[in-house]
């Protein structure tokens, strides 16, 4: 007996709920998390599946500094729809930031005002140098949802993949080129502990 096609970013897997109060922030899906830190490498984007639960509008993109850089370097993030399949679909919204010079800094990232759907959606994390100090990060203890998406090398855990490519322009072009799904490895398999809010 057939059932009905719903398209990946269709799927109602969490409560339909927008919390709007300050400072309330949406990261990336996580299933089971340590702290840790990672560097990014220039000019490569990595991304990073995250739930909208509810429509509406984001107006401020974020990160964490993880240890004191120096010098300061710049920051792309952006969200990027996902399409049915579950891959990196068209640039909605995104900004550039400096991660500063301070320890454990949150960098928040103006943005025009971006309509967004409930769903699924990719965020994008860039650096403009490959920094003397790292971002702060979620490592991921048990992502399987990661490891039966995208594929993986091994069943451990901490063995799920995701996409990224080197920007052959500028870190922040707001189109993708050629995917490759990392090595588990750095960043990498690292989640930088960035996220947005609603207007």
């Amino acid at each position: 007996m057939g059932g009905v096609f719903t398209p990946f970013n269709e799927i109602p897997l969490l409560p339909k709920y927008k919390n709007i109060t300050a400072a309330r922030w949406y990261v990336p899906v996580q299933d089971g998390f340590t702290a840790g830190t990672s560097t990014p490498t220039v000019n490569v984007r990595y991304f990073h599946l995250i739930y909208v639960p509810a429509d509406g509008q984001i107006d401020t993109l974020s990160f964490t500094v993880g240890t004191a850089p120096s010098p300061a370097y710049n920051i792309n993030l952006s969200i990027w729809n996902c399409l049915d399949d579950g891959t990196v679909g068209t640039y909605i919204i995104g900004g550039n930031g400096s991660s500063g010079t301070t320890l454990n800094a949150r960098v928040n990232i103006s943005v025009t005002p971006a309509n967004v759907n409930r769903g699924w959606y990719w965020m994008s994390f860039t650096a403009a140098a490959t920094p003397s100090g790292t971002i702060a990060t979620a490592q991921s203890n048990g992502c399987l949802a990661y490891s039966r998406f995208l594929g993986t090398l091994s069943t451990l855990a901490n063995q799920y993949v995701i996409w990224n490519y080197t920007c052959a322009t500028s870190y922040d072009q707001t189109t993708h080129e050629t995917f490759n799904l990392s090595a588990p490895t750095g960043i990498q398999t690292n989640i930088p502990s960035m996220g947005w809010q609603y207007v």
